[in-house]
């Protein structure tokens, strides 16, 4: 059984930088971004949507997760020049905790395997999510 989900575009404010650093006293502590709170409560949506439409049972035994994420831009110049500019393992657990959250799955401790990849698609920057059993 599996399930395949477009989550919205992976994008520097939203994913890398999804917490910021901040200090109360002498307890640090990290808060969320408004831009990752604005990708998070999308990417929710998107999964209680999928999970909806698909008739998909919140899983809660082990499941395998892959991730490819599409980035709007690719690197200018240098060895690397033409590949995805973004990370491939940045969204990695804010896409679990979305999952989590939009019931797809009970808990992101149940990912036993996961893969990620990145591309490039300057017309629709996106992060293709396919959740399965095993």
């Amino acid at each position: 059984m599996k399930i395949t989900i477009i989550l919205p575009g992976p994008s520097g404010a939203a994913i890398n930088k999804a917490r910021r650093c901040g200090c109360r006293g002498r307890t640090p502590y990290s808060y969320p971004t408004e831009e990752h709170d604005a990708w998070r409560k999308e990417a929710i949506s998107r999964v209680q949507a999928a999970v909806a439409t698909n008739m998909w049972a919140t899983v809660t035994g082990p499941v395998y997760v892959t991730i490819v994420s599409f980035w709007p831009r690719k690197i200018a110049s240098g060895p690397m020049m033409g590949y995805a500019m973004g990370d491939d393992d940045a969204p990695v657990k804010a896409v679990f905790d979305a999952l989590a959250a939009g019931g797809a799955i009970a808990d992101d401790k149940q990912v036993v395997r996961h893969s990620c990849s990145k591309s490039v698609d300057k017309e629709w920057p996106r992060i293709e999510v396919t959740v399965g059993t095993l």
